[in-house]
């Protein structure tokens, strides 16, 4: 399965989950590519991927970073 893994992470720990998600994707046999919006934009590739997944941080009343909504 391919799978893309969209995040944004202020502190690292949105970061840190996502490496650690796509390597265990991987070892599992599927292609796993990570986007990071804070550093490559917010028009992620969505074409010919199988599933998508989102992480962000959330702050408050559980609100999601700015740079996922």
């Amino acid at each position: 399965m391919k799978i893309k893994i969209i995040y944004a992470s202020e502190s690292g720990t949105t970061k840190y989950v996502a490496e650690t998600m796509q390597k265990h994707l991987q070892s599992a046999g599927h292609t796993a590519d990570l986007h990071f919006v804070n550093k490559d934009g917010f028009n992620p590739e969505l074409q010919g991927y199988d599933l998508l997944l989102f992480g962000s941080p959330t702050y408050d009343l559980g609100l999601a970073q700015s740079e996922m909504m």
